[in-house]
């Protein structure tokens, strides 16, 4: 820019002085706008959006895996996860999905990066299976649990 030009007329300046402008005239219009937001209705969240209600024979299936103790272990299946999760009930951690008239599958997954436990449930017969998997992580948790017990520290310092 030669020497004694108003500094105006600088192509960078104008864009920027554009730019200014434009942004607070958007702002104004919005804040011009923002006192009539309150007299407007918005339309009901999508069926897809809202969250769906609990199905109750996905949560009895939960129930029913909860409360089940697997051969040769005396806890639950939620007894014996409070050993190795902090809130092994809380409802997000399972889930319930049904297979058949009467039958579902129930995972447990918490927290992230741990195995999953997956169930077979058949409401009518209430009968729990645990998938192979599942049987096996839990008996290991029941052989650590038993390990780490006080009876058998005892037992071991004598």
């Amino acid at each position: 820019m030669p020497h004694g030009e108003a500094p105006w007329l600088d192509e960078g300046y104008r864009w920027h002085m554009a730019a200014a402008l434009s942004v607070g005239a958007l702002l104004a219009a919005f804040l011009g706008c923002a006192g009539l937001v309150e007299d407007v209705s918005f339309a009901p969240p999508k069926a897809a959006a809202r969250a769906a209600a609990p199905d109750p024979d996905g949560l009895e299936a939960i129930a029913l895996v909860q409360d089940t103790r697997l051969a040769g272990d005396e806890e639950t299946v939620l007894g014996r996860l409070a050993g190795t999760v902090r809130n092994p009930a809380y409802p997000r951690a399972w889930s319930a999905e049904k297979t058949e008239e009467a039958s579902y599958l129930v995972l447990f997954r918490e927290p992230a990066g741990a195995p999953v436990y997956a169930f077979e449930v058949n409401l009518e017969t209430e009968a729990v299976e645990a998938t192979p998997e599942a049987v096996e992580r839990l008996t290991m948790l029941r052989v650590r649990a038993a390990a780490q017990s006080p009876e058998n520290l005892v037992a071991h310092a004598r």
